[in-house]
């Protein structure tokens, strides 16, 4: 009677509520708990949501708190984050594992098969290493001692190849160097056979072939017979050894080197006309002279007269950079002096055009001469550069703009 009493006291709640004191309450969702309970039956009390990575709820529930969040142990890496509604999920760290069916307290280190076994299984979370024989159909070649033994051979025989060769090469460098010094020491017939360097005489007195003294010789009777009859040398440039292969060595702009302009004029010096040299032809021939329009004077600094005092230099200007070929102006500018730091500074302040450029630099050259400053300067430079032709262009063309007058007090 007693037991039937006590369990007609029992009160009995539905699936989706929880009991509280008497009262039957409906439970929070997952991812909350009961702040505070019901007051009346089969309601709700006041619900909290978890906090976030802290605490959570995986369902329904009538807890009075969440469940805290479980640690990922030091072994151990996280593969599912906490959240209010689930737990935090880990397994073991790369190169250990932990079988499910074992208290994973302690993840263990995965095993590697021996080296006359194979790996069947690689090594994850939750199982070792799995290794078996391997089958013959699949097991893997191993170098036996003779395959050792051959591959060190071989290895022998192709560094003492590379060594030997290295000594040849060392062996010929050494042979040549010793066989030029003693060349440069004691010339013998055993040295005959290194090229020679070709010396072109420049002053008329060297020696040449047949040919060239031939040359030579008709070279400078043409040049008297033009001189008699007052014929400008400047407008021919087929003289004896004229030759203008510096030119070809230029660049195009005015930005070549120091190196290039010396042996550009150096080869054009070596091309002017040379004496006459035969034995049927007695060596007394005038030496070449440069002539202007006045038909047989040399240019100096009394040949021209200027019409404007102090414009007829930079008037001619013009006529120079119209005359003076863009590939042969940078070797023109430091012939007569300008600096390379000064044609530097032209190219780049006025990068589109070359001609001003080189207008430019002639007024900064006059500017720096000062009165020093003459045509006579600039035609003597194109003349000792080869360039006849233009300097013949020049000297017609400023008579015939009236910027100077030939001097005719000596005529």
């Amino acid at each position: 009677a007693d037991f039937s009493n006590r369990t007609a006291q029992l009160k009995v709640c539905q699936e989706e509520e929880y009991l509280d004191g008497k009262i039957c309450c409906k439970k929070c969702e997952a991812g909350q708990y009961v702040k505070s309970p019901c007051t009346s039956p089969s309601t709700y009390g006041q619900c909290e949501a978890c906090a976030d990575g802290k605490d959570y709820t995986e369902h329904a529930n009538g807890l009075k708190r969440c469940i805290h969040c479980s640690r990922c142990r030091s072994d151990q890496v996280e593969t599912v984050p906490c959240t209010i509604v689930q737990n935090r999920q880990c397994q073991c760290k790369p190169g250990y594992f932990c079988r499910p069916e074992e208290a994973c307290e302690v993840c263990k280190k995965c095993s590697r098969c021996k080296e006359e076994m194979a790996e069947v299984h690689s090594c994850n979370a939750t199982a070792d290493t799995v290794c078996a024989k391997p089958s013959p159909a699949t097991e893997k070649p191993r170098l036996g001692n003779t395959d050792k033994a051959t591959t060190s051979a071989g290895t022998v025989t192709v560094i003492t190849i590379v060594i030997v060769i290295i000594i040849g090469i060392v062996l010929v460098i050494s042979l040549v160097l010793w066989k030029k010094r003693k060349c440069s020491h004691n010339p013998s017939p055993g040295c005959s056979s290194q090229p020679s360097d070709v010396k072109i005489p420049i002053d008329g007195a060297g020696q040449g072939s047949v040919e060239e003294r031939q040359n030579s010789l008709n070279a400078g009777t043409e040049q008297q017979r033009r001189v008699s009859e007052g014929e400008p040398l400047l407008q021919n440039e087929r003289l004896a050894g004229a030759t203008r292969t510096g030119i070809d060595d230029e660049d195009r702009g005015l930005g070549d080197s120091l190196s290039n302009t010396a042996n550009s004029s150096q080869t054009s010096l070596a091309g002017l006309p040379s004496s006459a040299c035969s034995s049927s032809t007695p060596r007394h021939s005038p030496p070449t002279q440069r002539q202007d329009l006045a038909g047989g004077r040399a240019i100096n600094e009394n040949t021209y007269i200027p019409l404007e005092v102090s414009e007829s230099l930079k008037k001619s200007f013009a006529i120079f950079t119209d005359q003076v070929g863009v590939k042969d102006r940078k070797k023109f500018l430091r012939h007569i002096g300008v600096k390379d730091n000064d044609i530097l500074k032209a190219e780049k302040n006025i990068p589109a055009d070359v001609d001003e450029q080189f207008y430019q630099l002639l007024t900064g050259w006059q500017q720096d001469k000062g009165k020093n400053a003459s045509i006579e300067l600039l035609l003597n430079a194109l003349l000792e550069l080869g360039h006849r032709h233009d300097a013949e262009n020049i000297i017609q063309k400023v008579i015939e703009n009236n910027y100077y007058k030939l001097n005719n007090e000596n005529e």
